[in-house]
């Protein structure tokens, strides 16, 4: 990228922080960075698979930036993603189940 600097605002040895707004692909999945849950064996997240039922996937991060994350592995274009309360999720599921509902994942 070029970046103009003709009124000389921008100095050697100045620090700055960049952000590329992230356009989106077809065929490319993205989701909200709250919707990845960061786990020691991976990354996942829930997916609605019937009424009132979820399951957790493990998923391949690709390009991401402060907003969001592309998948580039685990998902299908049409699953529909819990995005905001997922640590909730994996609580219940762990009461309900017994246990670290990720134990015995070797990722």
């Amino acid at each position: 990228a070029v970046i103009s600097n003709s009124k000389q605002q921008f100095q050697p040895g100045m620090q700055a922080s960049i952000s590329f707004p992230y356009q989106g692909n077809e065929g490319v999945i993205s989701l909200p960075n709250d919707a990845v849950m960061r786990e020691e064996s991976g990354d996942i997240v829930w997916v609605k698979t019937k009424k009132g039922h979820y399951e957790f996937r493990m998923v391949t991060l690709g390009a991401e930036n402060e907003n969001s994350v592309v998948i580039t592995k685990g998902l299908n274009n049409g699953d529909q993603v819990v995005i905001s309360g997922t640590y909730l999720l994996s609580s219940e599921y762990t009461l309900k189940k017994g246990g670290d509902f990720m134990a015995g994942m070797n990722m």
